[in-house]
């Protein structure tokens, strides 16, 4: 089972990704430059963009293991299932069509910010994916393992 630093080392690298998204998506350095009148708070600007990005996506890297704490090393619940991981890949589909298509500049990066989360989130989902697998319900099974 990775332990917390591999899973804090994803999500630094989603949030790194994400930056080199949010510059080609948003196109943060043209709207950034053509509102700001200063070259500082330009530049204060993207920096904050940029650490947000990447606290964003390192914390919700390790946040499905504050949900369901490992008891043991078949920790997987619900919030580790592979209904979640659907769930939180149509949300990042959802964000970043959001971010395409929005007009202001503040929808895009709220969008780019939420899809961070939601990739940090599900980064931590595919690190725990080789897990062995334990007894689980007949019923609803992708409920609680994948």
């Amino acid at each position: 089972m990775p332990d917390r630093k591999a899973h804090l080392s994803l999500g630094f690298i989603v949030g790194c990704f994400y930056i080199i998204l949010s510059l080609n998506l948003i196109k943060v350095q043209k709207a950034v430059f053509t509102v700001s009148e200063s070259i500082f708070f330009a530049m204060l600007g993207l920096v904050t963009l940029f650490f947000m990005l990447i606290s964003i996506a390192t914390v919700a890297s390790i946040f499905p293991d504050f949900i369901e704490p490992p008891t043991s090393k078949y920790h997987r619940g619900f919030f580790h299932s592979q209904f979640m991981f659907i769930i939180a890949s149509l949300l990042n589909l959802m964000s970043f069509l959001s971010a395409m298509m929005a007009s202001d500049l503040a929808t895009k990066i709220f969008s780019v910010l939420f899809s961070a989360m939601i990739s940090g989130y599900t980064s931590h989902l595919l690190l725990d994916y080789p897990l062995p697998k334990f007894t689980r319900k007949k019923s609803f099974r992708y409920l609680y393992r994948w």
